[in-house]
């Protein structure tokens, strides 16, 4: 999963606990174009990179089928 990359300056992490309602817009731009990796049993992580920079991304990641938390990796506007 990793491609080698450190997310520094200006590029930072944000980390996003919303419902599924909230959540639609990134679960919906993952499942178009990211990639999912199981790391079982109980964690899957799905991701999407921006083709432009390699670095911006989405995250959905999911525990046991229980918990759900999404993060992206951004420049700050």
């Amino acid at each position: 999963m990793s491609r080698g990359k450190f997310i520094e300056p200006p590029y930072a992490v944000g980390v996003f606990v919303v419902n599924d309602e909230g959540a639609a817009p990134i679960r919906e731009t993952i499942a178009r174009f990211g990639e999912e990796y199981a790391r079982g049993p109980g964690i899957v992580v799905r991701r999407v990179v921006a083709a432009e920079d390699q670095i911006s991304s989405l995250f959905e990641i999911e525990f046991f089928q229980q918990y759900k938390s999404h993060a992206s990796v951004l420049v700050p506007t």
